[in-house]
């Protein structure tokens, strides 16, 4: 090859790399690390109120969790349409509205499996989509999070790239643990007795006042014994805090009649409300029935009046003897406690004290007329009870 021939390669060699070179910088940062630090899902944070129905879809494209939103908050409608947890549909919403891209990962469908985020409609898919419908609606396929990197590897809009977003987008794929669980919450200091029937056999277990420590058993059969002093407390405990496990349409449960047990729980302000338990297909259910007990509300309204009015009259005095007697300014200090309102108005205090007990009773029969509730074991156990498991062997 002659030198000539030489010189002419060189020369088009190093025109080539500097066209390469120029085309590259014309191109600037490519379209993925130009995206670094956007929105995942632009302009949902500004529409985030819009929002009518969230959805999650797992392998099969199957539905798992739809929450839809009604005039009075959102709905799971894996569970007949009972209420959800806003908090939680809200917290999820938000997480997808801020999350922002990380870093771009593999283009290459081949390589989706590997971080999750292959097509659900394939069988064994391991991520989920998130369906999100609004004035801007969104899908994104959710792999598995990333403790290293801080986020999750995403796929929007059955696009070929994959992101990592920020934030753990992995939703909970569980219609249950969407549920609004709160039921009720009755402290047992104010329960006054409980009845529990099953069949023709019943018992009940009994508080004389609140101020008394432990329930006891009424009628205790003769010469038997509480396995402990506090062996009945767990029994007016069924109603503090109450939350279920999961929900269903009371006309889809068929309850087996032989399981039936009712507790029946009065409160001393005269709240009643009566569970009915029952064993359907290997879980255990309950159904409430929520009522009051007109007389002893009056009375306990009534008395909670009396109370407020001795318990002002009683600071009062306490106020204007503390220093001395004769104090004009602790008479002055007494004189200006603020009348009560057991005091000022006793007929409308007593009205309102009847009236929350309704309210109550009104609010759990709304809330639970339609429905059967799987309650947490312990719960049940506790309301599933029998006089003999209260009671030493005999002697």
């Amino acid at each position: 090859m002659t030198r000539h021939t030489l010189v002419k390669l060189a020369l088009g060699t190093a025109v080539a790399v500097m066209l390469a070179l120029w085309a590259t910088a014309s191109r600037g940062p490519t379209d993925e690390s130009a995206a670094v630090g956007e929105p995942l899902l632009k302009g949902l944070r500004e529409t985030i109120n819009d929002i009518t129905e969230l959805r999650v879809v797992e392998a099969g494209d199957k539905p798992i969790v739809t929450l839809q939103r009604a005039a009075d908050g959102w709905t799971v409608a894996e569970r007949g349409g009972y209420p959800a947890d806003v908090s939680k549909v809200r917290e999820t919403l938000i997480s997808f509205a801020e999350a922002t891209l990380i870093e771009a990962k593999t283009a290459n469908p081949d390589r989706h499996a590997a971080l999750g985020v292959e097509d659900v409609a394939k069988a064994e898919a391991k991520g989920m989509r998130v369906e999100i419908d609004g004035k801007i609606p969104a899908k994104v396929v959710v792999g598995t999070y990333s403790t290293q990197g801080n986020g999750s590897f995403v796929r929007r809009n059955d696009e070929a790239q994959t992101w990592l977003a920020k934030g753990n987008l992995v939703p909970d794929r569980q219609a249950s643990n969407w549920l609004e669980k709160d039921i009720v919450d009755i402290a047992s200091d104010r329960i006054m007795r409980v009845e529990i029937v099953r069949g023709s056999a019943s018992f009940a277990v009994l508080k004389r006042s609140p101020e008394q420590t432990n329930y006891t058993v009424e009628s205790l059969p003769v010469n038997r014994e509480l396995l402990s002093e506090y062996e009945a407390n767990g029994i007016a405990s069924v109603l503090a805090g109450l939350k279920f496990d999961d929900v269903a349409k009371a006309e889809t449960v068929v309850p087996d009649p032989s399981s039936t047990v009712v507790a029946t729980f009065r409160t001393f302000d005269g709240l009643v409300v009566e569970i009915t338990g029952f064993a359907s297909n290997g879980k255990h259910f309950v159904t409430f029935n929520a009522s009051v007990d007109g007389a002893r509300a009056d009375l306990a309204a009534n008395a909670a009046q009396l109370n407020a009015v001795a318990d002002y009259d009683r600071a009062k005095k306490n106020d204007a003897t503390a220093a001395n007697p004769t104090d004009a300014a602790a008479k002055a200090t007494a004189e200006a406690l603020p009348v009560p309102a057991a005091l000022a108005d006793p007929v409308a205090f007593v009205a309102e004290r009847r009236k929350a007990v309704d309210d109550e009773a009104a609010r759990l029969t709304a809330l639970t007329k339609a429905w059967v509730y799987v309650l947490p074991a312990y719960k049940y156990a506790n309301m599933d009870k029998r006089l003999e498991d209260l009671l030493k062997p005999k002697a």
